[in-house]
């Protein structure tokens, strides 16, 4: 017992140096406070500080399976194997310096009695306790490491480099992408480059981080590499410079201007607004359209997100957030003018599509703004404050719920589009043809989305496996892989078309805002003479469903 009030005690001085690679029990019991202190304030649900903690040191079983923590009436017992290491008093529930101490005392243990648990790193010790206690909130919330943090916020924020990302292809490191602007580009250097060397040090066999370190440096030192182009090796000499990684590609398909944004940091709204005003005079008066594509976009900033759902709408609701905190609780609305003055868009969205890509596409929809064509987003639906720790390190705590401009929460379900590609059964003609002979009704997907907290368990189930994405193939008769692609290119060249999909899109959640007064289900729409359900007929055994089984739950009152 007295051990472990001196272990507890010791924790309450500041050490004047120190190792990161040597545990320290002050710097520790710091890291741990500043951990739960964030979790506390922020996290979307009030954290039961106990129960996490308890779960985090029980994390160091990973190294040493005898090892155990438990609470048992008010009392804290750490044991390897059938030994006592200590016990202790359990501090109040929301004495989160104690408990900080408390976790920090039971590793201290541990390392005396266990040499894996001595043999372990503070970083080791760190993500196995924090990460297991964050698992416990959500499955959004998350701890990164030093290193893992520094890379999270130059994706973010930016970095001092080149400009360049690369890519493993086999034993080779190629470069994927090369930003516009950037030193690498103002250079010469080209996507699809192969790296060979770095200051005359040849990469073969190094992971694509070490040679990454090796590219980046102090701004405005000079970096040579070595890159093998048409089987010759070309050496250039390239100047580092503040950089911030391109997340928008524009690309032209005839008079329709696609945008690829891979990510949204903090020049994505910028760079997007930029590229529509390229492509407008790149192409002129004879643009048809816009494609914003979000395929394999897993978001990023959720307030550039917001910007550049702005760019496009001028007037109405984008985005509603809601937490415990005061802060987390937000209404965005459009504030300025359309960039495009109007032009049709598309958005192209995936089962990759999360979060800030999410935010886009739903507040597109709901404005009627544009048709959604694809398959069935995510579903993340939720925002992750950072919470800076003595490490270096960051965690990310789930603060904040988004619900787009309907109203509908983007949790779990994500964003479904007009047109799921997945389960066309005649391809883009048969969507053309249908549109054409005013035949297509409101998809039921649509109109069961809205409302999908209020289904039953089995139709839920049901809805999450419709509307998935589709494989990119090579699609027979038409030499067109990417049927996405492609129906957004018809879509946009006959504006009446598009015009009525939209239509079609904004029915479906009129008949449901129709039906919500009732605690039964929307009745789904009749189907119409294009099957938009898929040989599987998922949407058919939906509607089935809810025809026999009327046991919703009551709607709560507005």
């Amino acid at each position: 017992m007295l051990v472990a009030a001196l272990l507890l005690a010791s924790c309450a001085s500041r050490p004047e140096i120190r190792d990161p690679r040597v545990f320290d029990r002050d710097v520790a019991a710091e890291f741990f406070s500043a951990a739960f202190e964030g979790i506390y304030a922020f996290h979307i649900d009030p954290p039961d500080i106990p129960h996490l903690a308890l779960k985090g040191m029980n994390a160091i079983s990973e190294l040493d399976g005898d090892f155990k923590v438990q609470l048992t009436e008010g009392r804290l017992r750490v044991t390897m194997a059938d030994s006592i290491l200590g016990e202790f008093k359990a501090p109040e529930r929301n004495d989160i310096p104690r408990w900080s101490m408390l976790t920090t005392a039971a590793i201290d243990l541990a390392r005396g009695s266990s040499k894996a648990v001595r043999n372990a790193d503070p970083e080791t010790l760190y993500r196995l306790i924090v990460q297991t206690a964050v698992s416990e909130l959500d499955r959004f919330s998350r701890y990164a490491g030093a290193e893992a943090a520094r890379r999270n916020r130059a994706q973010r924020q930016g970095y001092t480099g080149i400009g360049v990302t690369l890519r493993q292809a086999g034993q080779r490191i190629v470069l994927s992408a090369v930003f516009e602007n950037s030193p690498a580009s103002d250079a010469g250097v080209r996507t699809g480059d192969v790296l060979s060397e770095v200051d005359g040090q040849p990469i073969h066999g190094l992971a694509i981080v070490d040679v990454s370190q090796l590219i980046r440096g102090s701004e405005g030192e000079t970096v040579s590499i070595g890159i093998i182009r048409d089987k010759r090796l070309k050496h250039f000499s390239i100047q580092r410079a503040r950089v911030i990684e391109q997340t928008v590609f524009y690309r032209r398909h005839g008079n329709v201007a696609r945008f690829l944004v891979t990510a949204f940091n903090v020049h994505t709204a910028s760079a997007m607004r930029d590229k529509i005003s390229q492509a407008t005079r790149d192409i002129g008066k004879s643009i048809k359209g816009l494609i914003v594509d979000l395929r394999g976009n897993r978001g990023g900033i959720f307030k550039d997100a917001v910007a550049i759902s702005d760019l496009l709408i001028t007037e109405g609701d984008i985005l509603t957030t809601k937490g415990r905190h005061p802060k987390a609780v937000n209404h965005f609305e459009a504030q300025a003018d359309d960039v495009s003055d109007g032009l049709p868009v598309v958005v192209l969205i995936d089962k990759s599509s999360a979060s800030a890509s999410e935010i886009v596409a739903a507040a597109l929809q709901d404005a009627s703004r544009a048709v959604l064509i694809g398959g069935r987003t995510y579903g993340k639906g939720s925002v992750q404050t950072i919470v800076s720790l003595p490490n270096g390190g960051e965690l990310y705590v789930t603060w904040t719920k988004m619900y787009t401009p309907t109203g509908y929460p983007i949790s779990r379900f994500g964003v479904y589009p007009v047109i799921c590609t997945n389960e066309l059964t005649g391809g883009a003609a048969a969507v053309i043809e249908a549109l054409e002979a005013e035949t297509m009704a409101p998809p039921t997907h649509l109109v069961l989305r809205h409302d999908a907290n209020y289904l039953t368990h089995t139709q839920q189930e049901a809805l999450l496996r419709s509307c998935a994405t589709r494989a990119i193939r090579e699609e027979s008769g038409d030499g067109n892989g990417d049927l996405d692609l492609k129906l957004a290119q018809n879509l946009l060249s006959r504006p009446e078309l598009h015009t009525r999909l939209l239509a079609i899109s904004k029915s479906a959640r009129i008949g449901r805002s129709s039906q919500t007064s009732s605690s039964k289900p929307p009745t789904p729409s009749r189907a119409s003479s294009l099957d938009l359900m898929g040989a599987n007929g998922i949407f058919r055994k939906i509607q089935s469903l809810a025809n026999e089984d009327r046991t919703w739950q009551s709607r709560p009152p507005s």
